[in-house]
């Protein structure tokens, strides 16, 4: 369980044009463009089930809980 959980503003330049890249590139839709983007730019992992569209983004670290 997470006790504490920091709002991470969308209108971050870095991660809007970050998405952008990501969006082009991978073809995914937008909501996993923007989670990668938000974990790239701020260096976090994205733990989700979905493998294979996180797995098309270079540089991306992720992982599926269902996998542990």
């Amino acid at each position: 369980m997470i006790a504490v959980a920091e709002v991470i503003p969308l209108a971050d330049a870095l991660i809007i044009e970050r998405t952008i890249l990501i969006r082009r590139e991978a073809k995914i839709k937008l909501p996993d463009a923007v989670i990668a983007a938000t974990a790239l730019v701020r260096g976090l992992t994205v733990v989700s089930r979905n493998e294979k569209d996180f797995s098309r983004i270079a540089g991306l670290t992720y992982l599926n809980p269902h996998r542990m």
